[in-house]
């Protein structure tokens, strides 16, 4: 189960939280060749690559609509190491409007989600409570809170006999 998280671009000011009613929208990250570029740049550790593309059996119970959407393939940034999984996603759109990331593991994502986002006033909400990350910050409060859930629900997983 990993941690959610979006990329928003409020010209370094967001709002109070990313869920608020009446929030305003945030402006787009920028022409996707551009987003993709500088994300290479920042952090050149990423691995890129293309996935997705469902099985035909799969894709024949859905309209021919449905079915071309979910057969294309998406491009992806990972970040692996002995402990901190990051998966970035999100790059189909053109102008990119956002970005999402999966984040998994026990090491702190702060210092590499802040290298995603530095010099770009980009900015980083929690999809859990739409509260965002404070990129300046040595930890962020969202994943440690993350990290004690998971960690109570894999324990009454384990204690449960699953």
């Amino acid at each position: 189960m990993p941690w959610e998280v979006a990329i928003v671009n409020y010209a370094g000011s967001p709002p109070a939280s990313y869920h608020a009613p009446g929030r305003p929208d945030p402006q787009p990250l920028g022409a996707r060749d551009d987003v993709i570029a500088a994300i290479r740049q920042a952090v050149p550790e990423f691995q890129w690559g293309m996935v997705g593309g469902f099985p035909p059996e799969i894709l024949a119970k859905f309209s021919p609509e449905v079915a071309a959407i979910l057969s294309k393939q998406k491009l992806n940034a990972r970040y692996d190491t002995d402990d901190l999984y990051l998966l970035l996603y999100g790059f189909e759109q053109e102008p990119i409007g956002y970005l999402h990331a999966e984040v998994r593991g026990t090491g702190n994502p702060v210092p590499l989600l802040a290298r995603v986002c530095a010099g770009r006033n980009w900015s980083v909400a929690s999809d859990a409570d739409g509260s965002f990350v404070d990129l300046t910050a040595a930890a962020a409060p969202q994943w440690d809170g993350f990290q004690a859930y998971r960690d109570r629900a894999n324990s009454d997983v384990r204690d449960a006999g699953g």
